[in-house]
């Protein structure tokens, strides 16, 4: 076998060929020698391309790795559960078709297709919370009209309490209902002949509402009477203010909130605003018999009060995209002293507002003694269905909703109030019946109507949620909130020193101060001054009270300063 001849050092160096065999081995230039240049500088463009995208493929290929570690647990876990889901649903499916077909069938009269369906899926909202129900299409339509204002009927604040008993929060003031004796606390438990028992919210509007001038009759149980007491009640459309504002004394400002609607928070604005302008030394918030309203109206309110970035409220769901912080977005407006006015018919929304000023000690809380306020701290989502028993003239499905409770709110110490209420700071004895005779003389509850029976903006019959809060309030990260659980002796400031000093000129007023100075200063007042705040002026105890307060702390505050 012939020999394989050894290759040409030359070669080794310019491996392409003979082409350049033979010529001097001298350094390559790689700034001149284009084979070089093209072959070996690592900056070649098409070589660094190249580098690059497997750089780029390595790092993608990383990533998605981590992201299946990550993820393939959820999504497994989620497969498991629509697996569950499905078996589940098929074998309810099957059972309620089976029930359905015997119904039908055999049932001793014949019976609308609708009606039972309906029913079926008022039953299923029958194991959930008395805030949870079915919108049917006439139901979704008065939603819509109560949220944009519009509203004919009694004039009466409802809500079905823990056991689902249909109970007035309270009568709307000169309204049909109040007219008639209608008062708070009432449990209503016929309407037209018919048992509320099991009644939905939505229905028992519906069935309370009608053209203007027909009548209603109802049934109502009061504690303490012998017997059920029958009203018949003749329909108007209400007109009603949900802000009412004054200045008592000079110096005091008063503003009662009756409902947060959409123009609640501009008509406050005004309100403070004005109080500014007029020099007020301090401030009463009535909440009293307050049943709430829309949630960003009350965080909006609240905001007029709080320091920048302080938090307002927490809401906290099933689901972690539920979970949200809100807080104050600009500095506060109202920087007087604070007194907030509650009872047991200051509910949801209304509650919200207490409790921030409550924990954040920004004001004090005043109340009946021994009461607490209603105690709804849940969130409601108001959601249109695809899908609706009910078609109009054309074919096309009527919209009909979902009202679901999706969220229970926690005040800024991290205390859920859901079915607790709110105590308050400071506690006043009233005497029985004390609240309807303020009732009866337009003093409690919502305003005086500007003209009865004009169409006007309606206070609503519960809380009325159609999304979640303005986004913009949530705090710096929109990823996984965690609530700042536990009591309020656990997560609210701690409180000063009761012989610590008072708050000096020009620093702002907050509830602590207000407490400490009430605590330590209030009974040190001259009979003189005593007796000015005594006047009696005013008929309401529990506002007589909170006057009381806020003369005592401004008084004190100047005789400091001299």
């Amino acid at each position: 076998m012939r020999p394989i001849a050894p290759l040409p050092r030359d070669l080794l160096k310019y491996p392409d060929g003979p082409a350049r065999a033979g010529q001097p081995l001298i350094p390559p230039d790689t700034e001149t020698d284009p084979y070089v240049t093209r072959r070996q500088s690592p900056l070649h463009p098409r070589r660094g391309a190249l580098e690059r995208r497997i750089l780029v493929l390595c790092t993608m290929l990383v990533i998605v790795g981590v992201l299946l570690m990550v993820k393939m647990p959820q999504h497994i876990a989620a497969m498991e559960e629509q697996q569950q889901y499905d078996a589940d649903f098929y074998q309810f499916a099957e059972l309620f078709s089976e029930i359905y077909s015997q119904i039908r069938a055999n049932y001793v009269e014949e019976v609308d297709k609708e009606k039972l369906f309906e029913g079926a899926i008022n039953g299923m909202f029958m194991e959930l919370d008395p805030h949870s129900s079915y919108l049917p299409p006439v139901d979704q339509e008065m939603l819509t009209k109560d949220t944009e204002g519009e509203y004919s009927g009694v004039g009466l604040h409802i809500t079905l309490d823990k056991n689902k008993i249909l109970t007035v929060i309270s009568p709307i003031a000169g309204s049909p209902a109040a007219r008639v004796g209608v008062q708070p606390w009432d449990r209503i438990v016929e309407i037209e002949g018919k048992s509320t028992e099991n009644i939905s919210l939505m229905e028992a509007v519906n069935k309370l509402t009608g053209p203007t001038g027909t009548e209603v009759k109802v049934k109502i149980w009061r504690e303490g009477a012998p017997e059920l007491l029958d009203f018949t009640i003749r329909r108007e459309v209400i007109k009603v203010e949900s802000v009412f504002s004054k200045i008592i004394d000079e110096n005091i400002g008063y503003l009662r909130i009756t409902k947060f609607q959409d123009d609640t928070a501009e008509d406050v604005k005004k309100a403070l605003t004005n109080f500014n302008q007029q020099g007020v030394e301090g401030v009463i918030v009535d909440l009293r018999f307050n049943a709430g309203g829309l949630l960003d109206r009350a965080v909006e309110i609240c905001d007029f009060f709080l320091d920048k970035n302080q938090l307002i409220v927490s809401i906290q769901g099933r689901h972690e995209s539920n979970n949200r912080k809100y807080y104050a977005l600009n500095d506060k407006l109202c920087d007087q002293w604070l007194v907030v006015l509650v009872n047991h018919g200051s509910a949801s929304a209304s509650e919200i507002f207490a409790g921030a000023m409550q924990d954040t000690r920004r004001g004090i809380i005043i109340g009946p003694k021994d009461s607490t306020t209603f105690g709804k701290g849940s969130v409601q989502t108001i959601s249109t269905l695809r899908h609706s028993l009910e078609r109009d003239e054309n074919g096309n499905p009527k919209p009909s909703g979902l009202r679901l409770t999706t969220a229970l709110y926690y005040t800024p110490s991290g205390k859920s109030i859901h079915e607790k209420g709110i105590a308050p700071d400071f506690g006043v004895e009233l005497p029985e019946g004390h609240e309807v005779e303020l009732f009866r003389h337009g003093l409690l509850g919502d305003p005086p109507q500007i003209e009865p029976g004009l169409e006007g903006t309606p206070a609503l019959d519960d809380e009325i949620t159609t999304g979640s809060l303005d986004e913009s309030r949530e705090g710096p990260t929109h990823d996984m909130i965690e609530l700042e659980q536990g009591t309020p002796d656990e997560n609210a400031p701690a409180l000063p020193d009761a012989d610590a000093p008072a708050t000096g000129e020009g620093e702002t007023p907050d509830g602590q101060q207000m407490l400490e100075l009430l605590r330590h200063r209030r009974d040190n007042l001259s009979s003189e001054d005593q007796d000015a705040t005594e006047s009696g002026e005013f008929e309401d105890i529990l506002l007589n009270e909170a006057v009381k307060y806020l003369k005592a702390i401004v008084y004190f505050e100047k005789q400091k300063v001299a």
